[in-house]
This record gives C-alpha cells, structure tokens and sequence, in this order.
C-alpha cells in the first residue's frame, strides 16, 4: 500500500473500492491500524467500514479498510463518537474523491462544540471561585 504522510495516495479515492491491491486479514489490519479485532468488527456492524469481502471463512480486508479503521481511530483520539464519523465513513465507503468539504463541516461542528464546553465549563469555575469566596467571607479565619 502506497502512502503519502500515513494516508493513502490520493488517487486512491477515485478508484472503486474493490479495485483493491492489498488483501489482509483481521489480525494484520488490527496490528497495522491499533484498533481490536471486536472494535474492527464492531464497525463494520455499525456501518462505519465496508462488508470485507469473504474468502472461504475468512474476511478479506482491503488498503480502503486500513485507511477507514486508521481515520476512525484517529478521530476518536479527539474526541469523535463512532456515530459523529458516520457520514463520512459512508462518503469513503461509495469511492470517489476524499470528501474533503464534509469532514471540514464535521470537524468545524466538533469545534464548535468542544467551545461551547469550554464556556460552560468556564462559568462554572467561575461560579466556583465566588462561591469559594463566599465561604472564606462567612466562614474564614480572617
């Protein structure tokens, strides 16, 4: 598998998903990718990665399926649910172009949440802090 900064070529993405040049197994794509066997599984039940394709008993994954359970994992470690990558797991899912203009609106929508619990959290410490001094005035030593 071809990459360019951990990813894959880009034109990777204008190729269907079954064009693939790269066959694994599960344990391969749990070594290459950091996630577990149950967590891989876990996505592809969810949608999240495409059905690998079946050879015998076994499951056959692609590069496409290292490249989607790598941005999964890389999501989560900022803090994305499974169900806040969805929409983009499915645009990767269909091939074409990387879906560039989604993820920047999700990530931006991410942003923009993790601010508002940043400004929550904020008034909170501040209501702590006047509530500190509260106590000190009627119960402090001074």
């Amino acid at each position: 598998m071809k990459l360019q900064n951990g990813y894959p070529l880009k034109n990777r993405f204008r190729q269907p998903h079954h064009n693939t040049t790269c066959y694994l197994y599960i344990g391969k794509v749990a070594e290459l990718t950091g996630a577990s066997r149950k967590a891989i599984r876990l996505y592809q039940d969810r949608g999240l990665i495409p059905a690998p394709e079946r050879k015998n008993t076994y499951r056959i994954y692609s590069d496409l399926h290292v490249f989607m359970v790598h941005a999964i994992k890389q999501v989560q470690g900022v803090g994305f649910s499974l169900a806040e990558t969805q929409a983009i797991m499915t645009e990767l899912s269909a091939g074409g172009d990387f879906p560039l203009a989604l993820v920047n609106d999700v990530f931006d929508r991410k942003s923009a949440d993790i601010k508002g619990k940043i400004a929550a959290l904020m008034a909170t410490e501040k209501r702590l802090r006047a509530l500190r001094s509260k106590m000190q005035k009627i119960f402090g030593l001074n």
